[in-house]
């Protein structure tokens, strides 16, 4: 009986020390979650991802510079 006793008490150690260990090692990602903090990457207009009608100066299309004159 004893021993069983002892068993469990171990066991439940074992699994709060983990869970402790768990939150400690991701406490810095959930601060970093919940300051909000986003690293974003800045899209340049040789990107293919560059969007002329809503970046930049919305001048698009092949004549832009003479559009823009």
């Amino acid at each position: 009986m004893k021993t069983r006793t002892i068993n469990i008490i171990l066991y439940v150690s074992i699994v709060l020390a983990l869970a402790y260990s768990a939150l400690l090692l991701a406490s810095p990602l959930l601060n970093d979650l919940r300051s909000g903090s986003v690293v974003t990457e800045r899209i340049e207009e040789d990107d293919p991802r560059w969007n002329c009608k809503t970046m930049g100066n919305k001048v698009c299309g092949p004549n832009a510079e003479e559009v823009a004159r």
